[in-house]
């Protein structure tokens, strides 16, 4: 109905032109709507959204990760926007957990991790897988559930540091840490599309540690 407040989750395909009423030319976003729920009907008083300390970022990882390859990006610039991704990945992941999610974050979960949207389902938390080593090495496989997964990571050496994340066939799904001459001590979120087993494959001089939570 007319004034009716939705929530939705769309594809944006373009622009669409077209003739109004009095004959002005009107350009409007063309957009495919994949999933929508009424949040108020016009007679209902508006909810006030849940508010969260942390803005909805305006990238990506894999955006800022793109960008930074480009060049568009300063290494200090990167990991500052990495830092805020995170911190609004657990800001989210806490009101997931108390189903008090607000409608910025939820429509920013719903796109980039679909299968973290709260249910009324309690699910266990899995618990948390702890890695370690020394040097260059494939780590041992480990199980991740689809959704969201944290990696927190520290090196202690002085060369060339960096970490991917691989599926058990051995192709790529993310790049984890990277450093050249410091040691590192850091934490990156990562959407797993698809439930499996997973490596690490590890270019180190010195100890390292990850520790994965979901």
């Amino acid at each position: 109905m007319e004034s009716d407040v939705i929530d939705f989750v769309g594809q944006v395909n373009g622009l669409l032109d077209y003739e109004a009423v009095f004959g002005n030319a009107v350009t409007i976003p063309d957009i495919e709507v994949l999933r929508h729920r009424l949040v108020a009907k016009a007679s209902d008083p508006t909810p006030a959204p849940v508010a969260t300390k942390t803005p909805t970022p305006a990238l990506s990882s894999s955006q800022i990760q793109e960008q930074f390859d480009k060049g568009q990006l300063t290494k200090e610039e990167a990991l500052k926007l990495l830092k805020e991704l995170l911190e609004f990945a657990k800001e989210c992941t806490k009101l997931l957990e108390s189903q008090n999610l607000s409608y910025a974050c939820q429509r920013y979960v719903e796109e980039h991790y679909p299968d973290a949207t709260p249910t009324l389902e309690a699910t266990p938390t899995p618990e948390p897988i702890n890695l370690s080593g020394k040097g260059q090495q494939a780590s041992q496989k480990f199980h991740l559930n689809q959704g969201l997964a944290i990696f927190k990571i520290t090196h202690d050496g002085g060369g060339f540091f960096n970490i991917d994340l691989l599926d058990n066939q051995g192709n790529y799904i993310a790049g984890l840490a990277f450093e050249i001459g410091e040691s590192f001590d850091g934490s990156k979120a990562v959407g797993i599309d698809e439930s499996g087993t997973y490596i690490l494959d590890i270019k180190a001089d010195g100890d390292w540690t990850v520790r994965i939570e979901q």
